[in-house]
């Protein structure tokens, strides 16, 4: 191949083309091992979060052999469009040394590419590719069926994580590195589990917990109004379940958390009320401290729950008073595990940023029993383990119950 270009480009700077995102199929010079894989995950990710590109969010980039499609917004008005593109498949050819690039969606070619025109004149039909129900015109791109077809390589979308997720990682990696054997600590799962939704469905509307024979909407955009129907039919509440900031339901489906909000600039304290369902009769469990609010409420049995705010509170309604214990933490409740005995939860740390917290949930007190050094979105309790999210990430809190049985848990 002449050396006036570094490799074939049909369509380097198209007149017009289709859609606001630049779309490109890549067939590198060889087949690339995993480690080049890698390699190349990590570099476009760096790239397309450095302000000027961005990987186009619904579209997937996905391998075959030693070709590549790739989709990326210029983000930087400011640049020349054409460079930026250039630049970034610069970058990816001193890496991973690549045979020819192809634009997708070109409308119209441009009469100034001279890379175009310059790869045209050396390979007049582009070498042929995958499969993929895409149309190449105007280039007329051949399909080789022996190829295989696209889809996502694992290895390359784990190094692409790896970077979105370094200011979480870091911190995991070097406390891991660090904690003393008996320690919780947290590991990256790969691939990351989904997580059931359960009975509780929310959105920025509100959210809706359903049962056996009923259903309760909490609408959040009307008021924070409750709405509980029975068999069908709506079911009046007391006038004090007004303004509800949470709800949750029961471990054993038969009844209906509900944290209502205080008011009055603090007069009127938060409560925490038990709807018990089917009948829907509900009865007030306690008041709280006079905050403005409640927070999120996490069930931990038929009896128990947990309730984060400024604060973290246990009620058991085996107990009178029904609170038995609390400690002094804002904290975000993130999941519930092993038999209700530990819950994850998040503390904000100031001026930024956050730390996740094993609590451990004794008969009369609450103590914190393990720390990690990152908060987490949402958490969950995956075949036993506690599991928490960052970045749609999995990461497995570990040693817990090597946590548990140093703080007497277990």
């Amino acid at each position: 191949m002449a050396t006036e270009h570094p490799f074939l480009f049909y369509g380097a700077a198209p007149a017009s083309w289709h859609g606001d995102s630049h779309a490109y199929e890549l067939r590198l010079r060889d087949l690339p091992d995993e480690a080049a894989r890698a390699r190349l995950g990590s570099l476009l990710e760096e790239k397309v979060r450095g302000g000027k590109l961005r990987a186009t969010p619904l579209e997937k980039w996905l391998f075959c052999g030693r070709h590549l499609l790739l989709d990326v917004e210029v983000t930087d008005e400011t640049s020349p469009r054409w460079t930026l593109i250039h630049q970034l498949l610069g970058e990816v050819h001193a890496l991973v040394p690549l045979d020819q690039v192809i634009c997708i969606g070109v409308e119209e070619e441009s009469p100034k590419d001279a890379w175009t025109i310059w790869s045209r004149k050396t390979r007049p039909q582009p070498a042929p590719g995958p499969g993929c129900g895409i149309t190449f015109a105007p280039y007329e791109r051949a399909t080789d069926a022996s190829l295989g077809e696209y889809a996502e390589d694992p290895v390359f979308e784990r190094a692409r994580l790896a970077v979105r997720l370094k200011d979480v990682l870091g911190p995991l990696e070097q406390h891991a590195r660090s904690a003393r054997a008996d320690e919780i600590v947290a590991t990256l799962i790969d691939p990351s589990p989904p997580v059931a939704s359960g009975k509780l469905e929310e959105s920025p509307a509100g959210m809706t917990v359903t049962g056996e024979g009923w259903s309760a909407h909490l609408d959040i955009k009307g008021g924070r109004k409750l709405q509980l129907v029975v068999d069908g039919a709506p079911r009046a509440l007391p006038p004090e379940i007004g303004s509800v900031h949470s709800i949750a339901a029961r471990t054993d489906g038969a009844g209906l958390w509900v944290s209502v909000a205080g008011g009055n600039f603090g007069k009127i304290p938060p409560t925490l009320w038990l709807v018990d369902l089917p009948s829907g009769t509900a009865r007030k469990v306690a008041d709280l401290d006079k905050t403005p609010k409640m927070n999120q409420l996490l069930p931990l049995d038929a009896h128990r729950v947990l309730v984060g705010s400024h604060a973290a509170f246990l009620f058991d309604l085996r107990r009178e008073p029904a609170l038995v214990a609390r400690i002094d933490l804002p904290v975000a409740l993130r999941s519930a595990a092993k038999a209700g005995r530990v819950a994850l939860a998040e503390v904000p740390i100031k001026p930024q940023g956050a730390e996740s917290i094993l609590l451990g949930l004794f008969d009369d007190r609450i103590e914190v029993i393990g720390k990690i050094p990152v908060g987490f979105r949402y958490a969950a309790e995956i075949g036993g383990q506690l599991v928490g999210f960052a970045e749609s990430a999995g990461f497995r809190v570990e040693r817990v119950d090597e946590a548990m049985h140093r703080s007497g848990l277990s």
